[in-house]
């Protein structure tokens, strides 16, 4: 007897893969922001509240990871909804109801894929942007106002990662 071996589904291979990108995005970003805060300690420049942005949009051209979020996001409401059950019975009965059906469902696809490329994600980047803005602009003041904290919040970084990075090659 054969047992087929449980695969995981495209959509979670997907954002596997990115989730491992973004999430090393995010450190550098953290650690670039901590190195810059220690450089404006050093050379004298007074606290400014800055605007940035270390989350960029993703390009159009990653299509499986636009799909793969719509199949996990707005799809999955649309089916738990019910939505799908819903257009199916409006077609069905109907001469070439079945194909008209699966033209609808992937116009909507198209839709909802667009949708969030065009919408959903400019908006999820704005809102990340903003709030890694905040909290870049807070640690450049609290590293301005208690520079004491913030050299040792870095040394305390560096010698986790180290420690870290030493455990895994003693294993």
């Amino acid at each position: 007897m054969r047992v087929m071996a449980h695969r995981e589904t495209w959509y979670k291979r997907i954002l596997t893969e990115k989730k491992k990108e973004i999430i090393s995005s995010a450190i550098f970003a953290v650690l670039f922001a901590l190195t810059i805060a220690l450089w404006h300690y050093f050379t004298g420049k007074v606290f400014e509240w800055q605007s940035i942005s270390p989350v960029d949009e993703p390009d159009l051209l990653p299509r499986l990871f636009y799909s793969a979020l719509v199949y996990v996001t707005l799809g999955a409401v649309l089916y738990a909804m019910g939505f799908y059950e819903f257009l199916y019975s409006a077609y069905r009965g109907t001469r070439g109801g079945y194909r008209a059906y699966k033209e609808m469902k992937g116009a909507i696809w198209v839709v909802l894929v667009l949708g969030m490329y065009f919408v959903i994600i400019p908006v999820v980047v704005n809102i990340l942007n903003a709030v890694a803005s905040f909290f870049y602009n807070i640690t450049i003041l609290v590293l301005y106002l208690f520079p004491a904290l913030g050299i040792s919040g870095i040394v305390f970084a560096i010698g986790y990662a180290m420690a870290k990075n030493y455990k895994q090659i003693i294993k």
